[in-house]
């Protein structure tokens, strides 16, 4: 039963933290990527807060994972786009 409780708890933690860093836009999400240290290059921050998610990945667009695109795709997630650049 504790183990349960505790599983629970964790996941609740996990859930809260992923909540409170949710980006809004475009901009929040490549500023957290600057801010981590993913981006450490201007002009890949620039190109970055150009390319709106939004058109590509419809739902959790400024979460910082890979998302389903449909027809078992997916798209990868920012910080491997910002590491491609």
């Amino acid at each position: 039963m504790a183990t349960h409780f505790t599983l629970l708890c964790y996941l609740f933690i996990i859930f809260t933290i992923a909540i409170s860093q949710m980006n809004k836009s475009q901009k929040d999400l490549v500023q957290a990527l600057v801010s981590n240290g993913i981006i450490k290059n201007p002009n890949v921050a620039s190109i970055m807060e150009l390319v709106d998610r939004k058109f590509y990945a419809p739902h959790f667009s400024y979460q910082d994972s890979p998302q389903g695109i449909g027809y078992s795709a997916t798209i990868s997630a920012p910080h491997m786009h910002a590491y491609a650049l």
